[in-house]
Order: C-alpha cells, then structure tokens, then sequence
C-alpha cells in the first residue's frame, strides 16, 4: 500500500478531514496526523496521513492462523481494515489495554498497539471504521475490543483490565460508554454492537 503512496492515491484519502496537521504543524491528539519517513519504491519519502491500516490483514507466509491474507474469506465484515488511528498501522491483541488519559500519545513499542486507535476523534467517544468487506461503520471506543482484529480474535471480548474500578480520568470516561454486546454473531452485516448505533 505504502509503495502506491505517491503515484496512484490522493494524498486527501490518508487524512480524516479532523485530524490534518502534524505535531510539527500544531496538530494535537486526537485530532492530528501521523508524519513518517519510509523508503517507497527505493526512495526515502515523506509520508503524512491520519488513518491506520490493521497489518492483521496482511498476507504474512509466516502464521497461517491469525492473518486475514484475503478480503474473500468469511467474517472479513468484522475485520478493520483501516480506522481513524495516531499512527499509520497498528497490530493489536486481545489483551490490549486502553491509554490512560485521552490525550495519551503513542510513543512506539510493541504493547497495547490498539491505543494507536482508541481515540476520541469524533463526538462524544467514537472513531470510524472501514472493514475488510469494505463496508463502514461509526464504532464507540469500547467496541475496537470486540472487532476481530485477526481471525482468531476471541468471539466473546474480554473487558480491558483498567476499564473496571477507575474513577474519573480516560478509562474512567470509557466506562460512562453505553455497554455493548461483546458476541459476535456470525453471519450479520457487522459488529453486534450497540443497538442503534449504525
């Protein structure tokens, strides 16, 4: 994806029409772009945007279990593909913890990837999610737990550890959300979440 930067994509699609400026340009989270620089087809290239891609979808000859490796398989409509997120790609696990207050900036490191996208971009607490069926949807933050990230993702979510017993703060916040159903049914347009919110 990253090699067709340049050439054959608008350089408006990387950017959620929220989140446009860099840190360096005074963007500040969660409403900021992500700046890297990465080789893209041999050429050191500057490279901007605000959206991340899942590398769960990846088709990684490395683990045949856990990568989606194609759009053409079942539940592909439970799987993020690319998601308003602080940083470019993100790879997250089930045990995944949420940051610890909403201006947390992600800072590297391979623990708790799913912070990259657990921000409150949009009112009051969501971000939006294109699914690997390409279909779109406006999720709550509490919902990123329940999505199948890769395809042994657990059917029923485990709350985040920190979500329980907080007073005040982010996670504290996190807890006013509205709770969701953690089943994911099999055969349904999408997450089984939230009645009402699509």
């Amino acid at each position: 994806m990253m090699e067709d930067y340049p050439t054959t994509l608008d350089r408006n699609l990387w950017f959620c029409p929220m989140a446009t400026k860099t840190i360096d340009e005074g963007g500040q989270n969660p409403y900021m772009a992500w700046s890297e620089y990465d080789y893209v087809n041999g050429v050191l290239t500057y490279l901007v945007g605000s959206y991340g891609i899942n590398l769960w979808i990846s088709n990684e000859p490395w683990d045949v279990h856990e990568y989606w490796k194609s759009p053409n398989v079942r539940n592909t409509g439970y799987a993020p593909l690319l998601m308003d997120a602080q940083h470019n790609n993100l790879e997250p696990l089930a045990e995944d913890e949420p940051p610890p207050f909403e201006t947390y900036l992600w800072t590297g490191g391979p623990a708790d990837e799913i912070r990259r996208a657990c921000i409150r971009r949009h009112h009051p607490f969501h971000i939006n999610v294109l699914f690997l069926d390409y279909s779109m949807k406006r999720i709550t933050l509490k919902e990123l737990w329940i999505l199948r990230w890769y395809v042994d993702w657990p059917q029923v979510a485990r709350p985040p550890s920190r979500l329980a017993g907080l007073d005040g703060g982010y996670p504290g916040a996190l807890i006013e959300l509205p709770p969701v159903n953690t089943r994911i049914s099999a055969g349904s347009s999408g997450p089984a979440c939230c009645p009402g919110l699509f």
